[in-house]
């Protein structure tokens, strides 16, 4: 069962584990950060969002090696900047093979994440598994929203009223928050020397 918990502090999601003994019942209660909080609490209260899942690293590795960035050898800032919309568009492709979904919370490392901020924060470990700096994925994120963003509107990050305006000018701090986290999962990366403006010139 999940609910939230409502304590005069940030809300967090509950999950209860209830086993019915002959003699007893216990019940174990699991607290998990939201990501979003005020647009996460919304969705479970406008029913959008209705089911949880522990991520495990498996998903999250097949998820990375679908989109190619373990393969690159060389140019990853172009790879990044030409998947962005497409192989590296995590949480889109990841409903498109049927491995996400827009009613459920992904839960990694305490925090609950929709489906936009584990796209998120798939973002980030891609960008970190192509040797890009935390701040150039960040950046780039930001350069997405301001370019791509209108355009990248999706019912599938819509979770009802409350939710999902219109987008902003520059990427909000829950998915700044899911990139960083994202990236820092990558326990061991090679970072290499790209700064925002090599990632996003002008293809020749």
């Amino acid at each position: 069962m999940q609910r939230i918990d409502k304590k005069n502090k940030p809300d967090r999601l509950v999950m209860e584990f209830v086993d019915d003994r002959k003699d007893m019942t216990i019940t174990t209660k699991v607290y998990y950060n939201f990501n979003d909080p005020k647009t996460d609490v919304q969705a479970i209260k406008n029913g959008a969002i209705t089911h949880v899942e522990i991520m495990g690293d498996e998903k999250v590795d097949r998820q990375i090696n679908n989109s190619g960035v373990k393969d690159v050898k060389s140019g990853p800032q172009d790879y990044a900047k030409d998947q962005a919309t497409k192989k590296m568009d995590y949480g889109v492709r990841g409903q498109e093979t049927g491995d996400l979904a827009s009613n459920t919370f992904y839960v990694r490392e305490g925090t609950a994440y929709n489906i936009g901020d584990i796209g998120n924060y798939l973002w980030g470990r891609g960008m970190s598994e192509l040797g890009i700096g935390l701040g150039t994925a960040k950046t780039g994120a930001h350069y997405n929203n301001i370019v791509n963003g209108r355009d990248q509107k999706t019912s599938s990050y819509d979770f009802g009223l409350g939710t999902y305006g219109g987008p902003g000018f520059w990427d909000s701090p829950a998915d700044q928050r899911a990139i960083s986290n994202g990236y820092n999962n990558n326990k061991n990366p090679t970072v290499r020397k790209i700064n925002w403006a090599e990632l996003f010139r002008n293809p020749k």
